[in-house]
């Protein structure tokens, strides 16, 4: 937001699976946002790494501490 640097707005879905959320990037990402707002990163949706991801198991770790 202009004149807030200090506080990044962001985009967040309520998705209740990951397809969802897959859907909601997807979506962001094919409007190529970095061509509105230089602070947003050139990165098109690669479709290798969605492949290569659901190939694998979900690891979720946990830090007690930071």
């Amino acid at each position: 937001m202009p004149g807030q640097e200090g506080i990044p707005s962001v985009f967040s879905p309520m998705a209740r699976t990951l397809n969802d959320l897959t859907y909601f990037t997807k979506a962001i990402v094919g409007m190529q946002p970095w061509k509105y707002d230089y602070t947003v990163h050139p990165i098109s949706w690669r479709k290798e790494l969605e492949d290569e991801a659901k190939s694998k198991s979900l690891r979720i770790g946990l830090m007690s501490t930071d």
